[in-house]
């Protein structure tokens, strides 16, 4: 009997211990949140912190870990400061924001400062123009890689205002020259106009969380039953295009589970080329549309139909593009592009 009333007690002690003893049990927490915003512009949004444990849960968003792919920017110069920073000048004058060569006979030299290009492969120049030939006139880009000058772009018999994108070859350093030489014909005068001066890097990652931004408080106390509402921002501005990534950490008194993660997807996209509009002048039909923030280039689609099927027509980097009255109808789309 006695022994039998010793087994009951433990019993009773387990059972009663089981019954009465209380913990918290973080929730509702997501593996992975997807957002997208419009390049240059910030998106808001939330997500839950449970409790389904019969205590209340402690918890801290300790950490940001985050990680990017982008385009590593090697050397720019958009003469924000004329001629730009170090470089050295030969009759280039500043304007509309950007460098013109420009006069009868005159040759006019800018050359860069070195920049590293260590451990860099399948980089290469971009640079906006407007090139306005004259008979003997030309417009030359050279590249120094540390082993000596080469010519990478030469123009001398026509106009061309196309955006230009040069693989450049590798090489500890670069430095790069832009020579115009302009003359004067019939009164007309050559000119060379450059601008946004870039050299691009290869695809590479990168850690940085400053676009992520936690609203609500990084700490506090979710009672038993009950949730927790966390908003966050994140914030284009300053950002590539393309897909980045950050890591939310979130420590708790939970036995079981004490830290969960949390990965937000960031897609940054270009907006859409708003405000299509055409016109007839000089037996050309003329297409036209807004800016886009952060495009280089523009993608054009025709159609015979309102609804399609739509075939690619041009691309350009400019917003316009001038096609023959040929065609008695014609329907069109624009396409925004990047080349990051």
């Amino acid at each position: 009997m006695k022994i039998f009333k010793i087994i009951a007690a433990l019993w009773i002690i387990i059972l009663s211990s089981e019954i009465f003893s209380q913990a918290p049990n973080i929730s509702s927490i997501p593996d992975s949140i997807n957002v997208m915003a419009v390049y240059g512009t910030a998106v808001s949004d939330s997500f839950y912190i449970a409790n389904t444990g019969d205590a209340d849960l402690h918890y801290n968003l300790f950490d940001y870990n985050s990680l990017a792919i982008g385009l590593e920017m090697l050397h720019e110069n958009d003469f924000s400061i004329f001629p730009g920073t170090d470089y050295t000048n030969s009759n280039w004058t500043s304007l509309s924001g950007g460098a013109q060569v420009t006069g009868n006979n005159l040759t006019g030299v800018l050359i860069s400062p070195q920049f590293s290009t260590l451990d860099c492969e399948g980089f290469y120049l971009a640079f906006d123009q407007n090139f306005f030939y004259q008979p003997g006139s030309y417009s030359k880009v050279e590249y120094n890689n540390g082993s000596g000058w080469s010519e990478v772009y030469f123009q001398n018999a026509d106009s061309s205002t196309a955006h230009q994108k040069i693989e450049l070859p590798s090489g500890p350093t670069g430095q790069l020259r832009f020579t115009g030489y302009t003359t004067k014909v019939t009164g007309n005068t050559a000119f060379w106009f450059i601008d946004n001066i870039e050299v691009v890097g290869s695809w590479h990652f990168y850690y940085d969380c400053s676009w992520l931004t936690i609203n609500s408080p990084i700490e506090g106390i979710v009672t038993h039953s009950d949730s927790t509402l966390i908003r966050f921002t994140c914030d284009a501005s300053g950002l590539q295009t393309g897909r980045h990534w950050v890591n939310i950490v979130i420590e708790s008194d939970d036995p079981d589970e004490p830290e969960k993660k949390i990965t937000v997807h960031f897609d940054i996209i270009l907006g859409t080329p708003l405000n299509v509009n055409t016109y007839i002048e000089n037996d050309l039909l003329f297409v036209t549309w807004d800016e886009v923030a952060g495009a280089d280039s523009y993608d054009i689609y025709w159609a015979d139909d309102p609804y399609g099927p739509f075939a690619y027509f041009w691309s350009t980097q400019l917003t316009s593009c001038a096609i023959s009255t040929y065609w008695a109808k014609k329907f069109f789309y624009v396409v925004a592009k990047s080349d990051e």
